[in-house]
């Protein structure tokens, strides 16, 4: 998928997301919101995914993040661009297929995490 500046998705990215976010509201009280000027969503207050020029942003923790980064799945989520990248959350290069199974590993990481 294109890159382009945050809040610029394609159509098709966004009904991809959108799609994502239908199949997760079972999960738990999925609100939709808008994190650095992008289309995101919260489940318990906590934001745990969100779009990014053209990539899908999931919090998934430390761990699983390093884990994938290490397999060529993504990067870390650096949204300054600054070397500043967020440990928990992946930049994902997954295809649009895979991005609910992804959500959903959020989902249970913002809700078992006691970090905010």
């Amino acid at each position: 998928m294109a890159r382009g500046r945050a809040g610029s998705e394609s159509p098709e990215t966004m009904a991809a997301y959108e799609a994502v976010l239908d199949d997760v509201a079972m999960a738990g009280d999925v609100e939709r919101a808008v994190w650095f000027g992008t289309p995101a969503a919260k489940v318990e207050g906590k934001i745990f995914m969100c779009l990014w020029r053209g990539a899908f942003v999931a919090r998934l923790g430390a761990e699983e993040v390093d884990q994938r980064v290490l397999a060529g799945d993504g990067v870390r989520f650096d949204p300054s661009g600054k070397g500043m990248a967020m440990k928990d959350w992946l930049e994902s290069n997954a295809e649009p297929a895979e991005w609910t199974e992804l959500a959903l590993g959020a989902i249970a990481f913002t809700c078992g995490s006691a970090a905010s």
